[in-house]
């Protein structure tokens, strides 16, 4: 059985009603689109973080929001995130892949909303991984 139009977002630990920690992997099946091709809905794209800009919310003091561009060969979009501290840390130069609900504003502009990623390295290896334990 092959697992080909898969593909892992992440990797999450969930605890059971005993008490232990088991790894379960989180499998999506929407096909990878370009940024150009976008309207609104859920989406997953493959494409590189730009620069981080954080902004405070005037209203709700312990609200921060985190924006960024995503791009890829055929344009961009702008991801945002809420009180995501650790977007500071994570690496330009590699190369994401993204699921999330794209927005569109009373402007036209879209936006995708807090987006779950993963490196396309690690998307790889659990691919491998599951193709594995599928063809048993």
């Amino acid at each position: 059985m092959s697992t080909s139009r898969f593909t892992i977002i992440k990797k999450q630990f969930v605890k059971d009603n005993d008490g232990y920690v088991s790894p379960r992997i989180v499998v999506n099946d929407t096909p990878l689109c370009k940024i150009q091709t976008i309207t609104t809905g859920v989406v997953k794209i493959k494409g590189v973080l730009g620069n981080l800009v954080i902004k405070g919310s005037g209203r709700k003091p312990h609200l921060v929001i985190y924006e960024m561009k995503i791009t890829d060969s055929s344009g961009s979009i702008r991801a945002v995130w809420f009180n995501m501290p650790s977007l500071e840390f994570i690496s330009r130069a590699k190369e994401y892949i993204f699921l999330g609900k794209v927005t569109s504003d009373s402007m036209g502009k879209l936006t995708i909303m807090s987006p779950t990623f993963s490196t396309t390295d690690d998307v790889k290896k659990w691919q491998a991984k599951l193709d594995k334990l599928l063809t048993k």
